[in-house]
């Protein structure tokens, strides 16, 4: 025994020395090839995981950079959909007649408000119907006319017909407009409706009272004057040819009229006549206009002629309706 523990003793020592003179001379053995075929396996899985860490991290920065464009672009819709409402309700105070906040802020108003000066008028409780007075002439014999001189541009009637005012074309554009009203300045007499020739023949279209100034003319020109804010005109002419056309209607129409008179259209048709003038009444109506307001003076009894003109296979009722004198 002590013999072999002597010699195990020098083995260990001479691989000690072996081992020292590999690590200094480089020299490799089977321990050292292991020991490097481990830490290369270690080295790859190593690159492994940087490689897949790197990935992950790349897929992070790429889902971070996502949510925030997302959130970039929520924010312009948000912001797109509240400019949209503000320009809708700017659009809607415009057609209501007023100004939005985001045009007139309270600083600015208060600046306005500050230099104005508002003045609230004194109304009274008249109310009137204002009409607007047109001679309408009327043809006795070939080019020679009669026709009322009226007295006034305008006549505004109360709802009792019993009392009226006089008013020009300028004190009308004096006067403050609402949505359907006009306020006019007070400043006009208040008449009975007694010995006016208008208010008379407002009251007895089918009379002629003697306070009419009548006057005769004589011309041969043909005379088409629209009457505002409807789809008839009054009409002066010796013989016309009226052709009518309408949409929902294949054939024309063609009617001769002579005379005064007045000529109703559908929103559906248009008229044309013999010097190609062009007939086109309006889609909508904005003005408020009194059936009552066609008055043409009877003068005798076979001197108006009423009519009206239908077609078949048409679904309009008053395709076109004429008031017409001979």
């Amino acid at each position: 025994r002590p013999t072999t523990e002597k010699s195990r003793s020098r083995r260990g020592a001479i691989n000690l020395i072996g081992r020292v003179a590999n690590v200094l001379f480089g020299n490799c053995d089977d321990r050292d090839a292991k020991n490097q075929e481990i830490l290369t396996k270690k080295y790859n899985y190593l690159i492994d995981e940087i490689v897949t860490e790197k990935v992950g991290v790349g897929i992070l920065i790429f889902e971070v950079a996502l949510e925030e464009q997302i959130a970039l672009l929520n924010l312009i819709l948000i912001q797109y959909s509240f400019e949209t409402k503000s320009l809708e309700s700017v659009v809607n105070a415009v057609i209501h007649g007023s100004i939005h906040y985001s045009l007139l802020d309270s600083s600015t108003l208060k600046k306005i408000e500050q230099r104005s000066q508002l003045k609230i008028p004194i109304i009274d409780s008249y109310e009137f119907i204002l009409y607007k007075t047109i001679p309408l002439p009327i043809q006795l014999q070939n080019n020679t006319y009669t026709v009322i001189a009226p007295n006034a541009d305008y006549i505004a009637v109360d709802k009792s017909r019993l009392y009226y005012v006089e008013l020009s074309t300028l004190q009308i554009s004096k006067c403050k407009k609402t949505i359907n009203q006009l306020i006019c300045e007070h400043e006009q007499h208040i008449f009975h409706a007694d010995g006016s020739c208008e208010i008379s023949v407002f009251r007895r279209p089918d009379v002629l009272p003697d306070s009419c100034i009548v006057k005769y003319v004589s011309f041969n020109v043909k005379i088409l004057h629209r009457l505002e804010g409807t789809n008839s005109w009054l009409f002066v002419t010796n013989v016309e040819n009226i052709i009518i056309k309408c949409k929902n209607i294949s054939e024309s129409l063609e009617k001769r009229v002579n005379g005064t008179g007045i000529l109703r259209l559908d929103t559906h048709c248009e008229a044309n006549t013999d010097d190609d003038t062009i007939l086109i009444p309006k889609r909508k109506i904005l003005s408020k206009i009194y059936k009552d307001f066609d008055f043409v003076p009877k003068l005798s009894e076979s001197v108006i002629l009423e009519f009206q003109l239908s077609i078949q296979k048409t679904t309009s009722e008053n395709l076109l309706s004429m008031k017409n004198t001979n």
